[in-house]
């Protein structure tokens, strides 16, 4: 009973008891109960992790349903074999249960409440209490309390202030479609939160890196620490292209936006260009403007579907260097996965757990600081000057159970 990702068919009030009593006969002659994983639609890193968590949780006799948002707010759940389940009005608490209890839902997992009413926090406390479900919620980035969701403030900088008076004074830049779905003050944001990492069984980050900034926002809470299950793939030597030549190529992987490091990959294209140095940056995958750095001389592969893709990519364009180029702190980044599996050199700016996973593999020479973040030749010299070799990455394993104890 897998989930997808594709959008359901409008529910048909007349349908609901029979799917229901046909799913819970399904789910009887499983093990133990079934995870409900809320969260967005926005895809990225997020999606990632759920999917392969549920992949996990599979492997462990544990079935998932996928709860996402609709334009109403409301929730629309997902399950492979069930296409008519219906949608979740989170002003009726009372159908809200009946829907977990029929579907054998033992644990709830958030991990993201982007797009819903402000009302699922006040259900989600009130059911951890009146029906003894389990609650887990997972960071995957900080709209817990910033308004702009990865730490850069209106003026596309990066913001640690966690004074909340600053961020009430931030221009939101989330999507239109989930304007709604919170309070628009972030200290009512914030609060609202606050309470809920209270009264949930469970709060927990990918990464080190996180504890102490999520403290800064939310005093006195607890963050467990349980790094993403990322299993390293490998994929055979291919060809070489043509232009290699005695040039050393620098490649950044995954959607380049402006928080993701475009500028910065922007300005070292130019002064690449300007001197004529000997260093070809590719993109596997896509910027936020492709034309204007293809006119640099940066190669762009477009997107790619999947790490063996993106693996093979890299392999094609005989990559000397991988770099990512974040300026804000990432959560885990699952493109630093894929290029610590290539085993070459990884390169960061020194923030978030992308520099903490980077220091950790024993490569600190490998992480530039972030005030050189707007100087291109600094970048360029600690890449060609860099004496590293190869990483010793293997993956990480966890066991997907954690979440749920």
């Amino acid at each position: 009973m897998i989930v997808k990702c594709s959008r359901l068919t409008n529910f048909h009030k007349d349908h609901v008891v029979e799917v229901l009593e046909n799913t819970k006969k399904n789910v009887d002659n499983l093990r133990g109960k079934n995870v409900l994983h809320i969260t967005h639609v926005g895809g990225g890193g997020t999606d990632t992790f759920v999917f392969n968590l549920i992949e996990d949780l599979k492997n462990c006799g544990v079935n998932s349903f996928i709860l996402r948002p609709t334009k109403a707010k409301n929730g629309r759940l997902n399950c492979a074999k069930e296409k008519n389940l219906p949608d979740i009005d989170f002003k009726d608490e009372e159908k809200f249960i009946s829907i977990l209890e029929k579907l054998n839902v033992g644990a709830v997992h958030i991990h993201h409440l982007l797009g819903y009413s402000s009302r699922i926090i006040d259900i989600l406390i009130s059911i951890r209490h009146r029906i003894g479900v389990w609650i887990v919620f997972t960071v995957h980035d900080y709209f817990a309390y910033c308004p702009n969701i990865v730490l850069m403030h209106r003026e596309n900088f990066l913001c640690l202030n966690y004074d909340e008076r600053c961020c009430n004074r931030c221009q939101p830049k989330i999507p239109k479609f989930a304007k709604e779905s919170e309070a628009n003050n972030p200290s009512d944001r914030r609060r609202s939160y606050e309470h809920l990492f209270k009264m949930i069984d469970k709060v927990t980050v990918p990464n080190r890196d996180l504890v102490p900034r999520m403290e800064s926002a939310f005093p006195g809470i607890t963050f467990d620490v349980i790094e993403h299950n990322f299993s390293k793939k490998t994929v055979e030597k291919v060809g070489v292209p043509s232009y290699k030549g005695n040039f050393k190529v620098l490649v950044v992987i995954g959607q380049i936006s402006h928080h993701k490091g475009f500028r910065v990959i922007k300005a070292l294209a130019e002064f690449i260009k300007s001197k004529e140095l000997p260093l070809k940056i590719v993109v596997v995958g896509c910027t936020d403007d492709d034309e204007s750095l293809v006119d640099l001389g940066v190669t762009i592969t477009g997107r790619y579907n999947g790490d063996i893709e993106a693996l093979r990519l890299i392999q094609y364009v005989d990559a000397d260097y991988i770099f990512i180029p974040s300026i804000w702190p990432e959560t885990y980044s699952y493109t630093l996965s894929i290029g610590l599996s290539t085993g070459l050199p990884c390169f960061s700016f020194d923030i978030g757990a992308q520099a903490c996973r980077i220091k950790d593999l024993g490569m600190p020479s490998n992480v530039v600081p972030m005030d050189k973040s707007d100087d291109p030749e600094f970048i360029y010299d600690m890449l060609i000057n860099s004496n590293c070799s190869k990483n010793n990455f293997n993956g990480h394993k966890t066991n997907p159970m954690e979440y749920y104890k």
